[in-house]
This record gives C-alpha cells, structure tokens and sequence, in this order.
C-alpha cells in the first residue's frame, strides 16, 4: 500500500534502526531521516496498528548530516547511519540504549548510573566476516532492507580491508550462469589471509566453483557445505587462524570461515579487554566457572587461566568442534570440560547438578537465554558475565536477573558496528 505524502519531525532512532515519527493518526516508524529533520513520508504498511512508512525527502536537514561514503545507501540498508557526523552517531546509540533501558526495561536512574559511557573503536577497520548473495546470473551483492531483492556490490565500505581487496579480485572472475541464488561466506584473519564457504549451491558446480576461486582471488580455502550444514570437503586449507581469543598467548586459535567469530578485529579484542576488567575486580574464590554458548572458544581460555574448573556448553557442532581442537593447545585443558548441548531453562537435565558455582558467563545469540531464572535458581552463581548482542534480549535478561536477587555492577555498552544502528555490551551482576 502506499498513501499520498506525508510531512513530519523525527523524533529518534529506535532499537532496531527504524526512525520514530509521531503523527496525528499515531506512531510512524520510517525508513530514515535523522532525529529533528522535517521529512515527507509515505505510509507503506499498517500492520496492528503500527504504522510503517518510506521516506520521500528530507525538508529540513539536520546540522549533523553528512554526505555517505557509500554510493548503495540507502538502498543496501547495511549501513543505516553513515549520513550522520561520527560524533552524532554515538549520540544517537547512547540516546537509543537509554531509552531501550528506562522504556522497555523499566530502569531507574540508580540504575542507569551503572552504565558506563559507549565504547568506540577510534578508526573503525571495518567487518572481518560477511555473507554474500549470489544471484542466478553471477551477480553479488547484499539483501536490500526486508527484502530477498540482492543489490549488485562493486565495493563495501564497512569491509575490512583484507576483504574490500578480495572483493576487487572477485569482480574480476567470471562465473554463472546458476541454478537458483545461493550464499557466499567469507571471513579474514589478521594476517589477510581470506576463507570462503558455499552454501545453497548446486551440488554439480560446487567443486568447480570453489577451485575457481583459490585459483583466481586468492581464497586460502574453501568449505563445500551440505545442506545440513556440515562440510562436505575442503579445496585449499581448512583451518583460519588468529581471530578466536584474540591476543590470548597460548593462540593463535583455530575456526573456519562457517564457524561464528567476532565480526571484527576490535570487537572481538575489546570483549576480551572488558571481560579480563570484570574478573580482575571479582572478589575470589575462583574455583568453578560454566560458560553457556561457548563458540569456537573466544572467552573460553581467559576464564580458564583464572578458574580451578571451566565447564563449557555449546550446541552447534561446528562450532563444538572448533572448541574441542582448540581446547589442546591450552596447558590447562584437563580443567576444562566441553558439554555439546542447547541448554535453556526448560532443560535443566543438560545441566550439571551442582549449585553455588562462582562464575556464570554467558554470550547467547541475539534472542537472548530462554528461561534464565530457571538456570540461575538451578546454580545459584556468586556472579554473572552477560554479553548481549540485541538490546531487547539483554535487558529482558538483565532485569531477570536482578529479580532474581542479582545487583548489576556495571554495564559496559560497546560500538562494535560503528556505520549502523547495533550496539552490544557486557555486564557484571553479582548476588546481592
């Protein structure tokens, strides 16, 4: 649907991206604009009330736009604030966090003044890992916003530049025509090297395809991935180094380019920085840790130099497999214990029967813990590390949480994704 145009003031940028809009006949949630402009809209969709709308232009331009470095926006919808000044930027992220806290999760300001400032990188080098689309014809790009429409890519900004690089010589090759799209993973390592998986590709050129590109872009390797998400082989090298656990000295530790990692080189290092300050200021003992949704092993072994026990606990085989290679290269391995389990709180068996433990770290994907106050009452922890990725999840998490008995100490907000709307943080709770 689409209505004949509207104007009004954008009042803020809310989680998730979209622009808050109030009109006469309600909230309207917008495409762009930045808050305080004048902008004429059009209604796209009324769904339950909820009104939804494109924006036509921008009448009155607020003084922190900038022009975009990238010649896609807005159409790519990737990069949903690279038309503000980097100073405003954080403003918004900061304004959109507090309001997520004291609108959804009911905060007080007691409680907000344990949220630290927003962390930023000081020159954002951009992703290290990213999933193309590659459409029928050859041509690569990314999804366009709520949409399966690909949008041709020549180059990315919020690349890093071992992958910008790649990308290059990517162009350059010639491939297709296809079957049906299919999906190109890639990832980096600090050393520039760059693997590659293929997901969704005919099973007839999937060899063809992956020796096409080691031999023409460079690829250190590349993964053939069976529909059910397991390899099927490997042309070139397995295994990438370097990014798991950052800087950890007994690295570098190993994945592969369909294992999740950080999504960038920052990211992934001031996580560790963060979680290395929490634990510094804990009060001991220190004997027994659990680690839900331990990936590859990322904060795995910082939490077993400090804990006599670590139990870990991940679902994805990928990624449990990562874990248990990686687990060998550290001295302390005989104290770490690796579970292969979905745990939520309706499946306490998967869980150790042991309570009081010191140390709960957790770093779930972006729909958060289901049922944490039943895992929390299960092993009563001293103290709790939450990662969270989606602000709606975290604080549903966090205020369990402290209803059930934990102070938060501090909340360490981090700008991760410097060009859009995301933010992620860390946080320490501990039993009052």
């Amino acid at each position: 649907m689409s209505d004949s145009a509207n104007k009004g003031t954008v009042e803020k940028v809310v989680n998730g991206g979209k622009r808050l809009l109030r009109a006469s006949s309600g909230v309207v949630f917008l495409d762009q604009g930045l808050p305080g402009e004048e902008v004429t809209y059009e209604i796209t969709q009324r769904q339950k009330g909820t009104q939804y709308g494109r924006v036509r232009d921008i009448a009155s331009s607020s003084p922190h736009r900038q022009p975009a470095d990238c010649a896609l926006f807005p159409t790519c919808g990737g990069c949903n604030l690279i038309d503000a000044t980097e100073e405003h930027r954080r403003q918004i992220k900061t304004a959109m966090l507090h309001d997520v806290l004291k609108r959804v999760g009911k905060w007080t300001d007691e409680q907000l003044k344990k949220v630290n400032e927003l962390r930023g990188e000081t020159q954002p080098l951009g992703r290290i890992r990213a999933t193309f689309h590659v459409a029928p014809s050859g041509e690569l790009g990314f999804f366009a916003p709520e949409s399966h429409e690909i949008v041709p890519l020549k180059q990315c900004p919020a690349l890093h530049p071992h992958l910008q690089n790649w990308l290059q010589r990517l162009k350059q090759i010639n491939w297709g025509p296809f079957e049906q799209p299919w999906r190109l993973q890639v990832a980096c390592t600090p050393d520039g090297r760059v693997g590659a998986a293929l997901h969704e590709l005919e099973p007839n050129v999937q060899k063809e395809v992956a020796e096409q590109l080691v031999a023409e872009t460079g690829f250190a390797g590349v993964h053939l991935i069976h529909a059910q998400g397991h390899t099927l082989e490997v042309v070139g090298e397995e295994r990438l180094h370097g990014v798991v656990a950052g800087d950890h000295p007994e690295g570098p530790f190993e994945h592969d380019p369909a294992a999740f990692t950080q999504s960038s080189f920052w990211g992934g290092q001031v996580l560790l920085e963060e979680t290395r300050g929490f634990l510094s200021r804990m009060e001991g003992p220190f004997e027994t840790c659990i680690e839900l949704f331990s990936g590859a092993g990322h904060f795995s072994f910082d939490l077993l130099d400090r804990f006599e026990d670590l139990l870990c606990i991940e679902g994805d085989p990928r990624a449990f497999f990562w874990l248990a290679e990686n687990r060998g290269k550290h001295p302390k391995q005989d104290a770490m214990e690796i579970w292969q389990a979905q745990v939520d709180g309706s499946r306490l068996d998967l869980l150790p029967d042991i309570t009081g433990i010191d140390l709960l770290f957790m770093d779930p994907p972006r729909q958060g813990v289901k049922q944490l106050d039943r895992i929390v009452e299960a092993l009563r922890p001293r103290h709790v590390l939450a990662v969270s990725c989606d602000m709606a999840s975290g604080v549903r998490d966090l205020n369990l949480l402290q209803k059930n008995g934990y102070v938060l100490q501090c909340l360490q907000p981090l700008d991760i994704f410097a060009r859009n709307h995301h933010l992620e943080w860390i946080a320490w709770l501990s039993q009052a």
